[in-house]
């Protein structure tokens, strides 16, 4: 049987406007970069933010390695910073942040479909190749200048069509062979089955770990759920115990009248005061006090607004983008077009009196690895510049806010921003980082701004919203809810049915499709926002 050959790989750049070439990659592999020395030449002019030498891409096995070669503005696979990555069959790369976009694939699998995500797919203000960049790759890779390339696609096409169906007869073949050669080989077969039945057992051993686990956890709920409502039928009874004998006892002496004033004045205040207490078990003040005690949380929820920017270092001109044709901008310093800006809006509650507040780092435009220096043409380095503003919810006035602490990875999305004080500022008088997760299928309350200013306020006065749901599970470092996650919510307090801070907005569940799923949220437990309060100096 002959060997199978490696996988034909190809290479395309991501277009808004469909026009999209692709090009074989070599076994040598292709360098990307601004030099005359690359394989793929992406000219200054058109990218100022790539390298003379930004990255290598080549074969590796039946996959693909992209290597960054030290490139200033770094190299992304699936959105992700990287120095090394291995590919597969509908990845796509950029090379840097605002850089050009490329997808790989193998020729093997184009039955395969290859699913981007939307933003890349929507028109862009990014560049594509240009001429320069195509007359290097037809150079490179000896396609004729004149020649189409969509023609040589085809016709490689058909050949590599003929291949892949002599590749599958071999296929075939083998696998009759295999077949007629099993009886032979029944012994290797049967030591195969033994591995594979050891591995469902061990499998098998690990899901019945993970089931009685959640059913001592569900146990232990249960336990604290009986023991809790024992507690709460005992205090009951004993109130009630006690309003019926101060009762008696009221009626008695009256009766009687073996007692002053005074005395029947101090027994009635008892009376009344217990029979307080009592209507605090009834169902409906229950739900009434809770209610209040959320309603206290929305004075202390400010709505978040950041833009950020980019201005040449030492100098005031700031990046602006000029669209020349679609899809393709051209970044300059000169004024021309609309200045390049990023911007969002979400949610945070003040937690002292001096004006603290704690969010989500991604609130305020926070990455997980983030450079704030961004290099341009002719060496000129740009800065970028955070603006923030804060609003509290039933106020009009905007206050401007800093960035203190902040910590943005897998477990972390928070952020800790400083305004300066002012008379009556509304903040959660007893804040604290202690306290455990909500218990599962517990109501829970959030607030925040969905949409920002976007949807219907008062004017210029903002007004925070509220919604309800219920904890769903525990996973990972997260707390999942049902409650509506809209955008613009995250970084909003989270309330138990107690009215206890018991975590921080985060975010949404994103489908497959890309899009989100609002009515499956995810929580930061308040514990974790110990990691940026309080702030560094208080702490040394």
């Amino acid at each position: 049987m002959e060997a199978m050959t490696s996988p034909s790989w190809r290479v395309a750049q991501i277009r808004a406007d469909g026009e999209n070439e692709t090009l074989e990659i070599p076994p040598e592999g292709l360098l990307f970069g601004r030099s005359q020395e690359s394989d793929v030449v992406l000219d200054s002019a058109h990218f100022p933010g790539v390298s003379s030498r930004h990255a290598h891409l080549f074969p590796d096995g039946d996959g693909l390695v992209l290597e960054d070669l030290g490139s200033r503005n770094g190299t992304l696979a699936q959105d992700k910073k990287i120095q090394r990555s291995e590919l597969s069959h509908g990845a796509y790369f950029q090379l840097g942040r605002g850089g050009p976009q490329f997808v790989v694939y193998s020729y093997d699998r184009l039955d395969e479909t290859v699913a981007l995500p939307h933003r890349l797919a929507r028109p862009s203000r990014e560049r594509s190749l240009g001429s320069q960049t195509m007359f290097t790759l037809r150079h490179r890779l000896g396609i004729p200048q004149g020649g189409s390339v969509a023609q040589m696609v085809q016709r490689r096409g058909h050949r590599n069509l003929l291949v892949n169906m002599g590749i599958l007869a071999v296929l075939i073949g083998g696998v009759t062979f295999i077949v007629l050669k099993w009886h032979e080989s029944d012994s290797k077969a049967l030591a195969a089955l033994r591995e594979e039945t050891r591995d469902l057992a061990t499998q098998l051993q690990e899901a019945r770990r993970v089931v009685e686990t959640q059913r001592q956890a569900a146990q232990e709920q249960e336990s604290r759920y009986e023991e809790a409502r024992q507690n709460w039928v005992a205090e009951r009874d004993r109130l009630q115990e006690n309003r019926d004998t101060l009762a008696e006892s009221i009626g008695r002496l009256q009766r009687e009248g073996r007692t002053g004033a005074d005395e029947l004045n101090r027994l009635k205040g008892r009376l009344e005061h217990t029979t307080k207490r009592l209507d605090l078990f009834d169902p409906v003040n229950l739900e009434n006090e809770r209610l209040e005690f959320v309603a206290g949380f929305e004075s202390v929820v400010v709505l978040i607004e950041a833009s950020l920017r980019w201005r040449e270092e030492g100098g005031e001109r700031l990046l602006y983008l000029d669209q020349d044709s679609p899809g393709i901008a051209i970044p300059n310093l000169e004024e021309e077009g609309e200045l390049f800006e990023r911007a969002a809006t979400g949610s945070g509650f003040c937690i002292s009196s001096d004006g603290w507040i704690i969010t989500n780092a991604h609130v305020v435009l926070k990455e997980e690895k983030e450079d704030d220096t961004l290099e341009f043409v002719d060496d000129v380095i740009l800065r970028s510049e955070l603006d923030l503003w804060v609003t509290f919810s039933g106020e009009r006035k905007r206050h401007p806010a800093t960035i203190v602490e902040w910590r943005r990875d897998e477990r972390q999305d928070l952020a800790l921003l400083k305004i300066e004080s002012f008379d009556s500022i509304p903040y959660l008088k007893a804040f604290a980082t202690e306290g455990e997760k909500p218990i599962l299928g517990s109501d829970v309350f959030l607030i925040g701004f969905p949409g920002g200013k976007s949807i219907l306020q008062e004017g210029d006065r903002m007004l925070a919203s509220t919604f309800r749901g219920i904890v769903s599970r525990t996973v990972d470092y997260y707390v999942q809810i049902d409650a509506a996650v809209h955008p613009g919510v995250s970084g909003g307090p989270v309330i138990d049915g107690q009215g206890r801070l018991v975590g921080v907005v985060t975010g949404m569940q994103t489908l497959d499709d890309m899009s989100n799923s609002s009515a499956i949220g995810y929580v930061i437990p308040i514990r974790e926002v110990g990691s940026v309060w309080p702030p560094r100096s208080e702490r040394e």
